[in-house]
């Protein structure tokens, strides 16, 4: 009886103390510009810029994910562009502002999709 009731409250503190680590903000925002760093004198790395009306901006360097990843990331900012749709942006904070205060780029997003 006593190791179930020390599971359960394992169990529970467990939930409480982990619920941060799933915590995540997310923006929509319009694309204006898709910017590619052809250049290697970043980090020696090509990099893929997406701007947004905010004039802030997000990016990928080319080391940081797969050839597949770079190209949906591309697809997915031209669709947005070309169609009008938006870009849902995750990013890995749980309280950000929408749109950020502060002009500047980040490449510590975790995803993106297309909305309405």
């Amino acid at each position: 009886m006593k190791k179930s009731i020390y599971r359960v409250m394992f169990s529970m503190m467990l939930l409480v103390c982990s619920s941060n680590s799933f915590a995540f903000g997310e923006c929509i925002r319009s694309v204006t510009n898709i910017w590619s760093d052809m250049q290697t004198r970043t980090n020696g790395n090509n990099a893929v810029y997406v701007c947004f009306e905010t004039g802030s901006c997000i990016f990928k360097y080319e080391s940081q994910l797969s050839d597949g990843q770079m190209a949906r990331l591309v697809s997915m900012a031209l669709t947005a562009k070309t169609t009008g749709k938006k870009l849902r942006v995750r990013y890995p904070e749980d309280e950000i502002i929408c749109p950020p205060q502060s002009v500047g780029a980040r490449n510590d997003f975790s995803g993106i999709w297309l909305v309405d």
